[in-house]
């Protein structure tokens, strides 16, 4: 039996860990071409009417996240630092190579 493709499909779902307005209404996955994306969808009113509309943002999954980010639209990454260098200390001659 073959497994299901999901290529070029996506899902949105409610997002049940909203807790800040800024956080989106929606969130879910989309594949594209065999890209993996994260979706975030919020749900607008327009401006001139009161008519409901659906914006959102792909990210792809395997992005490198920023080092600080200020916002964060899906709600995942929580702004963390990057760990500071360490200073090793200076090796001994002959020890520069790698045994295996």
């Amino acid at each position: 039996m073959s497994e299901y493709d999901n290529t070029n499909r996506g899902v949105l779902f409610p997002n049940s860990y909203k807790n800040k307005p800024n956080q989106p209404d929606m969130r879910g996955e989309l594949n594209i071409a065999g890209i993996e994306f994260k979706l975030s969808g919020w749900i607008r009113t327009k401006k001139d009417s009161e008519e409901k509309l659906l914006s959102f943002v792909a990210e792809r999954k395997d992005a490198e996240p920023e080092a600080q980010q200020d916002q964060d639209p899906i709600g995942e990454v929580m702004g963390v630092a990057p760990a500071p260098p360490v200073d090793l200390p200076p090796s001994e001659p002959g020890e520069e190579d790698v045994p295996f």
